[in-house]
């Protein structure tokens, strides 16, 4: 690939499509990362820095001016939409969230680099946007009560509204605001969080003990998997709010689900107390009428 057509470089995926690909695999990667990182700091080569493959080097006139410019670099990277790598030899993260509450999931949006998401046994799901000021709310923008009433004429009951300690959650992979998530109360909810206000979209009922751990499809739009206390792990949809199946060979507490991102739609993976690690196809859990979406096989 010659370098000049780096900026024509289109990745597609299962989530979006992606332009001006830096094609590391390749030999004239490290070529095209150097003169990614000389546009974005042009102004300043020939002033105070000098930019390397594994860093860049700021040289100033006294301590004073080395104040300034230290901070000119990174904020710069920061508006190219780069992030500063963690390192193991770092003391101290490169940022702090707090939750205040004990937290038992978190994740980062599949579909911005700046947006975190995480779910605490105070029973909200909590919305941070790094893009935001810190200020007195450290980056949370949505504070959404994950026991609050469904939207309007969505059947619900006063246990279901009760709050609890909630132990899992995950983005939808093609919508982008909708989360699910689940616990102790045995109900799997969806969220909209461009609506925190309005309640859970869907509330999706079956298992029998607290959920431990869900995953959207990345194949899918509308279905997720679960795994539960009650040593089953069960497929849903959303959209029709419904189960769809149910695999119930763990003999033990259900800890872990996921779903394969390559092969058959159906491809998944369940783990529990039980010391073992299943792979299977959900295809072969469910009814015909709803396996068809799963691909062939």
């Amino acid at each position: 690939m010659n370098p000049d057509f780096g900026e024509l470089t289109t990745l597609r995926t299962r989530y979006r499509s992606y332009n001006n690909v830096l094609p590391f695999g390749l030999t004239n990667g490290p070529a095209i990362f150097q003169r990614y990182m000389n546009d974005i700091l042009f102004e300043y080569l020939d002033e105070f820095c000098t930019v390397y493959l594994d860093g860049i080097l700021i040289y100033s006139e006294d301590i004073s001016m080395h104040e300034i410019q230290v901070k000119i670099v990174p904020h710069r990277l920061q508006n190219a939409g780069l992030r500063a790598d963690w390192s193991p030899h770092r003391t101290v993260s490169l940022t702090t969230l707090p939750t205040h509450s004990c937290t038992y999931s978190c994740t980062f949006s599949p579909h911005s680099s700046s947006i975190i998401s995480s779910v605490s046994s105070d029973s909200h799901l909590r919305i941070f946007d790094l893009r935001t000021p810190s200020s007195a709310s450290n980056h949370l923008v949505a504070l959404i009560p994950i026991h609050g009433s469904p939207q309007q004429g969505t059947a619900s009951n006063a246990t279901e509204n009760t709050p609890s300690e909630c132990l899992t959650h995950d983005w939808n992979k093609y919508r982008n605001s909708v989360i699910a998530t689940a616990g102790v109360d045995q109900v799997i909810r969806t969220f909209d969080i461009k609506a925190p206000n309005s309640g859970p979209l869907t509330s999706l009922h079956g298992h029998q003990y607290a959920v431990r751990k869900l995953a959207w499809s990345p194949h899918l739009s509308d279905v997720l998997i679960s795994g539960s206390y009650d040593m089953t792990v069960r497929i849903w949809s959303d959209a029709s709010a419904c189960e769809l199946g149910s695999m119930t060979a763990h003999t033990e507490f259900t800890t872990g689900v996921d779903w394969c991102l390559f092969g058959a739609e159906g491809w998944c993976a369940s783990t529990a107390w039980d010391e073992r690690i299943l792979v299977w196809d959900a295809k072969n859990v469910i009814s015909p009428q709803h396996a068809k979406r799963f691909g062939p096989g």
